[in-house]
Order: C-alpha cells, then structure tokens, then sequence
C-alpha cells in the first residue's frame, strides 16, 4: 500500500527495457533538458547498456506496470479513459473479494436449514415482484 504521505506526481522519463514475463517497463526519470543520464551525469547510450550487457543502475530507475506510463504519442483521452477503467475495475474486484471473505467467515452454527418449501415461496414471492426476475431460470 502506498503512503498518503508521499506526493505521487506524474513525470517525464525514458523506456530502457521490457520485460514480457512481468509485463513492466523499466523507465528512468529524465533531466530538465529531457535526458536519460548514467551515474556519472552524462547522456546514457546504448539504451543504458554497459559492455557487459547490464543495465547501468541508477536510483531514478523503475520497473512499473503499463498502466502507469503514457507515452507522449499516446491520446491523453484514451489514456484518462483507461486508468479510470481500471480503477473501477480494481474497485469492484476488492468489493467481491471482501462480499466473498465476509461470507466465508460468518458462523453458521446453530443455523438451521431452510425447507425447500419455505424457498420455494420466497422464490415465487420474489419473481412476482419484478418482470425481469419472472422470465429469468433458476
């Protein structure tokens, strides 16, 4: 979880890499001049690559999620539209989680089962009251 202490704000990076098996892009936050630099401060070449074929670690680097990065090709629009998709989709996800967690942990002894006969008046209560519910099966 992330700390409401810390101010989250968008920036400018660069892409170096990909990986398909975590799906995350790793990125390093640009200079003022928009600028992908090594340790040392100077303009990284080679996509960030030393001459071993290692990424030149830099603490400005990160592995993140695509819904985190919008490239500047991208249509803002589209891209707004997507995250918050994604929130409520992430939203609605926890909620079942919880409902399903909630159920799972009620104590049911002492809970005597329902007659099929009381169930079925409850069904057919239950289907008179809405259209919808008359035509569906089960």
């Amino acid at each position: 979880m992330r700390s409401k202490d810390v101010s989250w704000y968008w920036q400018k990076c660069g892409v170096l890499d990909y990986d398909e098996a975590t799906r995350r892009w790793l990125v390093q936050k640009t200079d003022a001049s928009d600028r992908i630099l090594t340790k040392d401060g100077d303009p990284m070449v080679n996509g960030g690559l030393d001459s071993k074929g290692q990424f030149c670690q830099v603490d400005s680097q990160y592995w993140i999620p695509r819904i985190q990065l919008m490239f500047l090709a991208e249509d803002p629009v589209v891209f707004a539209k997507r995250v918050a998709q994604a929130y409520h989709d992430r939203e609605a996800a926890e909620a079942t989680i919880r409902y399903n967690l909630y159920l799972d942990c009620m104590p049911v002894d002492g809970l005597v089962e329902m007659s099929q006969t009381t169930l079925d008046s409850i069904t057919h209560l239950a289907k008179g009251s809405s259209p919808q519910l008359r035509t569906a099966k089960g």
